[in-house]
């Protein structure tokens, strides 16, 4: 890519050759500096999008566990309606136990 610059050479020559040269460097330079900028930019829209998906995985989660939450309730709100139901099935069936000891084994109280 650089060249010799001998003694043999006139000294405009020299120059315009060392001129060429560092053209040359520059223009591979800024090819170099397009490439890496266009690589920059590629990683920049994954990164961003890679934000964008955490973002909306967060809100996800917090709904799932807002809905847990909810369901989890639920769940706690139906034993205690079921604990009252058995209870009060208890009580009948202590209360109709009551009435066949008391009556003799029979409902009709003969």
């Amino acid at each position: 890519m650089f060249r010799n610059y001998g003694a043999t050479d006139a000294p405009e020559e020299e120059k315009k050759t060392l001129l060429e040269d560092s053209i040359a460097v520059t223009e591979e330079a800024n090819q170099v500096g397009g490439a890496t900028l266009e690589q920059l930019q590629i990683q920049r829209g994954q990164i961003e999008g890679a934000g964008s998906t955490a973002s909306d995985t967060r809100s996800i989660t917090q709904r799932a566990k807002q809905v847990m939450g909810d369901i989890q309730f639920k769940i706690f709100k139906e034993k205690v309606v079921l604990s009252f139901v058995i209870l009060a099935l208890l009580g009948v069936d202590a209360g109709l136990a009551y009435l066949l000891v008391k009556n003799g084994g029979s409902f009709t109280g003969k």
